[in-house]
């Protein structure tokens, strides 16, 4: 069976993340690949963790959210090419995860010691299926 949500159900699913999330969330990225599911362990090679604003995302409209404000880090934890990210609320839990070519945008990919990494396109676009 197919349903559609509509737009006011979505926004509105798509909000409550900001509350999951929590005001001390983080985004970690990774080297190794994005994992079965985020209840598996941790990718191999942590590259970098950001700090989340306190309000991470944009309110949605029209069933799609953008990232709020600049992700950013002056200096990241290590060298490498990234492939993978998760996100966690403020207890450590994983939230979300993706991979850094497609889900998540970083400016540069390839993270150098003592170059900052930004997060230049994160969207969230809720599926209607």
């Amino acid at each position: 069976m197919t349903f559609q949500l509509g737009v006011i159900l979505q926004n509105a699913q798509l909000n409550v993340w900001n509350t999951t999330i929590g005001n001390a969330g983080t985004l970690s990225i990774y080297s190794g690949v994005e994992p079965v599911s985020c209840a598996a362990p941790d990718p191999t090679g942590l590259l970098d963790t950001i700090a989340l604003p306190s309000i991470p995302f944009k309110a949605a409209v029209g069933g799609l959210f953008d990232l709020n404000g600049i992700w950013s880090t002056a200096t990241p934890l290590a060298a490498g090419t990234s492939q993978s990210f998760r996100i966690y609320d403020n207890g450590g839990n994983c939230m979300m995860q993706g991979n850094t070519s497609t889900d998540l945008v970083l400016s540069p990919p390839q993270i150098v010691l003592g170059k900052p990494v930004t997060v230049t396109v994160f969207r969230i676009i809720f599926g209607n299926s």
